[in-house]
């Protein structure tokens, strides 16, 4: 995506409404809901940035605990497919996932650094919890922040929508305009759908021109979530 040439040929393919499924693959599976992950980002006095995501994966990962560490071991191995075995959330297996050597599974988490090309500085650090949604969701921040021009604040705090191809609906949050939904269902053939469970959550700094550092923590956490200075 770095190459100019290449992401006007993936824009071309993406056409104006949607198509049934079988325009997409043959062999479509969803991806699987995330229940214990986090994300954090920084970037410090010199402009170095980190953007860094963990997670156990379900919910208490594995359920098993290091008796010398105290830590919860993750169960991302269930990210993996496996043949004629459906996965922890009843997802049927996909060829593509299948286990072999040196071989990672499929996941969400989307840990990123954006810089300016012309100064080679960081320019936003992003990233964001909530299994599938995560890729929609950070996605949609960074058009708003870098492309439309909004406040780090703006751009995460926006309703957003997701679209995983399965299920096949387009979600949406309740904040969403009503005539939005209305158009995507009249004109682009949207199956819409309001989220019922918490969105993805999305952690953000941007350094701004000045050299202030912008940052916010998605509201969508219910818990003291906030950006910390120096």
């Amino acid at each position: 995506m770095t190459k100019h040439a290449f992401a006007k040929w993936i824009a071309s393919l993406v056409p104006n409404e949607a198509q049934p499924m079988k325009y997409y693959s043959l062999d479509l599976t969803g991806h699987v809901p995330d229940h214990g992950t986090s994300h954090v980002v920084a970037i410090d006095h010199e402009g170095n940035a980190v953007s860094a995501t963990s997670s156990i994966n379900q919910l208490l990962g594995s359920k098993r605990m290091s008796p010398t560490l105290g830590i919860i071991w993750n169960d991302s191995m269930d990210d993996f497919s496996s043949p004629n075995l459906t996965n922890a959330f009843g997802f049927s297996p996909s060829p593509e996932n299948f286990i072999l050597p040196k071989k990672r599974p499929m996941s969400s988490m989307s840990p990123t650094v954006i810089y300016n090309k012309n100064s080679g500085k960081v320019k936003m650090a992003i990233g964001a919890s909530g299994g599938s949604r995560i890729i929609s969701a950070i996605a949609q921040t960074v058009i708003r922040a870098l492309l439309f021009n909004q406040t780090v604040k703006d751009s995460v705090d926006a309703p957003r929508f997701h679209n995983q191809f399965i299920p096949h609906v387009t979600e949406f949050e309740k904040t969403v305009p009503q005539q939005i939904i209305k158009h995507l269902v009249k004109t682009r053939h949207q199956n819409m759908t309001s989220i019922e469970k918490q969105a993805s959550v999305v952690q953000a700094l941007i350094l701004m021109d000045d050299g202030f550092i912008h940052g916010n923590s998605d509201f969508r956490r219910k818990t003291a979530t906030y950006p910390a200075g120096y």
